[in-house]
């Protein structure tokens, strides 16, 4: 179930879009399309960028033992307010529900998805993503995602922080996993 972010979460993710444009780093790792980070044990995280700069990344908090995906539109919202959306993968089409997260330094909001077993699932067993938002007017803004290397990356993010944070993340059954 999705909780309230903390005010520490929130900064990290106003310097995430730093974090994703910067290219690799010392701590950072990839699997197929994806990288994920152990640079903060504090906070990891796992994500994706497509050709336009957008991003899927799904955030760890140690210290907090939970994790949360987010997707990265480059569209304003009102923070805190809930806005529907629609996803397409090659396995399904599914409707969920994003909270608008804190304005990163880029523009635009991170939108947090608010179930996460949901998104979990899909991204578990897709290929591809793709989220299309409802704007004003009759217009959406569609992105979309390669997640090869996901499942991977995913599982290798959170056993690491399941063994090098002060609580285990809510990790909803993650498998062990390599990343070569």
């Amino acid at each position: 179930m999705f909780r309230e972010v903390g005010m520490r979460t929130i900064v990290v993710m106003l310097v995430f879009g730093l974090v994703m444009s910067s290219g690799a780093r010392a701590g950072d790792f990839t699997s197929g399309d994806w990288v994920w980070s152990v640079d903060d044990p504090e906070m990891l995280y796992a994500a994706t960028e497509n050709s336009g700069g957008q991003t899927l990344v799904q955030l760890c908090d140690a210290t907090e033992g939970s994790c949360f995906y987010a997707v990265g539109f480059d569209t304003s919202c009102d923070e805190g307010d809930s806005y529907p959306a629609l996803v397409n993968t090659d396995d399904g089409a599914y409707n969920i529900e994003f909270l608008c997260g804190g304005k990163l330094d880029a523009g635009g909001n991170l939108m947090l998805v608010k179930n996460f077993d949901q998104i979990d699932g899909m991204i578990r067993k897709a290929r591809r993503i793709g989220f299309a938002l409802p704007m004003q007017g009759d217009e959406f803004k569609a992105v979309r995602f390669s997640l090869k290397g996901a499942v991977p990356a995913l599982d290798a993010m959170r056993k690491f922080a399941a063994k090098g944070g002060s609580k285990t993340p809510d990790v909803r059954n993650a498998k062990d996993s390599e990343v070569f």
